[in-house]
């Protein structure tokens, strides 16, 4: 999304990486979180699958894990 603040030691990655055979067969499927406009993500979160959504303008605390989508305007803290 757009004006999304990201601070230091942040994590938005995959929960499994793809077979071998899959990366050598090109497989672009979507393997990150989709972050939303508005969002503030701060130090050293992690938002982790492919499937995980996190809304607009809702802000994940320090140090939290993230594995599941997230409402619009919501707060996540550890």
């Amino acid at each position: 999304g757009r004006c999304v603040s990201i601070y230091h030691g942040v994590t938005i990655g995959a929960k499994n990486l793809p077979d071998t055979a899959d990366i050598l067969r090109g497989n672009k499927e979507k393997r990150h979180p989709t972050v939303e406009s508005g969002c503030v993500i701060c130090a050293n979160a992690q938002i982790l699958g492919k499937d995980t959504v996190i809304g607009e303008n809702s802000i994940i605390g320090a140090m939290a894990r993230v594995t599941r989508s997230v409402p619009p305007n919501s707060i996540v803290y550890n």
